[in-house]
């Protein structure tokens, strides 16, 4: 199923550089999360019809005659240390809105916050639990080991042991 993901934007507008930077870090870890899965083919942007259509953005219209069956758009607000994603899937083919939900988070979990869109859209769409919140453990070993864990997508990767000796 082919997936049309806007730009996510930010409220009102006229937002801060942060505020623009966490928008767009949104939209592209579930653009990410959904291309990566199986079921979905992430649909990108098509310049060449925004030049011939003389738009600045695709409407659903433009997201449907790009071949996507469904569309996310999504908003970001940012109040302080906090951040609030509002978004909503439509249904193209039958030209409806399937459901329009809001996510709140911290601004540091702003890419968890992004999997839990992902998952949610997943589960709407597939009737099953989406993976993009699962967390991956892995030994490295250089000079000597280190267990890390990180982000499915690689993204937050930390090292919870490191020895000098055998740890597995």
């Amino acid at each position: 199923t082919r997936i049309g993901i806007d730009a996510f934007k930010f409220k009102d507008g006229a937002a801060s550089a942060d505020a623009r930077d966490l928008a767009a870090l949104a939209g592209r870890v579930v653009f990410n999360d959904l291309d990566f899965s199986y079921l979905f083919e992430a649909v990108r942007p098509d310049t060449v019809y925004l030049r011939i259509m003389n738009k600045t953005q695709i409407d659903r219209r433009g997201w449907h005659y790009l071949g996507a069956a469904y569309m996310i758009e999504g908003e970001v607000e940012v109040d302080g240390d906090n951040v609030a994603v509002t978004y909503t899937l439509f249904d193209l083919v039958n030209d409806r809105e399937v459901f329009r939900r809001r996510l709140k988070s911290r601004r540091q979990t702003i890419r968890l916050l992004s999997h839990s869109l992902s998952d949610e859209v997943y589960r709407e769409l597939a009737g099953a639990e989406g993976i993009f919140h699962t967390r991956l453990t892995y030994l490295r070993k250089d000079t000597y080991n280190e267990v890390h864990v990180c982000d499915y997508d690689g993204a937050n990767d930390l090292v919870v042991a490191s020895e000098r000796s055998i740890i597995v």
